[in-house]
């Protein structure tokens, strides 16, 4: 509802009422967050995380927070702890792959991709984002073969039919680009770069 104020005084009265919770300062942080006071949203999380030091998804906010404010280290650093705390799961081997790749460190993005891929083989998500990220590293032809898996299993995927698009142009099969643009297209007609 944009209500603010009302909803930090109600996690404020919280905390007063269970002073060790560590999911009112969590929420908080959320609020700062959205309302654009990362260094507060910061502050909150670490005092959360000071309460529920496993916490994976307080770590995972924390780390997307440190992300959005440049400080790339921390976000890794607390990505790393996520792992350590919840090895399975995927969420923050994809935030990881997220910072590597936009640090320029692509290589490293799409290793820790493949890597979750011999967990969860199919993964259409994952797939999906490996795909953009051979296309962003040069290698057309293994983001067509990994976007057509996407493709094969949803066959209106928009995102993965217009990167293996570019990835058809990029090595000059302009018929199966056209396609796919045309397939992408009946999907999204109002897309300006697929336009274009």
């Amino acid at each position: 509802l944009e209500k603010h104020d009302d909803a930090l005084k109600s996690f404020d009265r919280a905390s007063e009422l269970e002073p060790e919770a560590a999911l009112p300062y969590q929420h908080r942080a959320e609020l700062y967050r959205q309302k654009g006071d990362l260094e507060k949203a910061v502050e909150q999380l670490t005092k959360a995380l000071e309460l529920a030091p496993d916490s994976v998804a307080t770590l995972l906010i924390r780390s997307a927070v440190y992300y959005e404010l440049k400080q790339t280290d921390k976000a890794l650093a607390d990505v790393d702890k996520a792992i350590q705390v919840a090895p399975r799961l995927a969420q923050p081997y994809l935030m990881r792959a997220e910072i590597y790749a936009a640090t320029d460190r692509l290589d490293d993005a799409i290793a820790q991709l493949e890597q979750i891929l011999q967990q969860a083989p199919g993964n259409v998500p994952i797939l999906s984002r490996l795909g953009s990220f051979y296309l962003m590293a040069g290698r057309p032809r293994k983001a067509i073969e990994t976007l057509t898996l996407v493709v094969d299993q949803e066959p209106e995927n928009f995102n993965a039919l217009r990167f293996r698009a570019d990835a058809h142009l990029n090595i000059g099969q302009h018929a199966e680009a056209a396609a796919d643009f045309d397939k992408a297209l009946a999907i999204n007609g109002e897309d300006e770069s697929l336009l274009n």
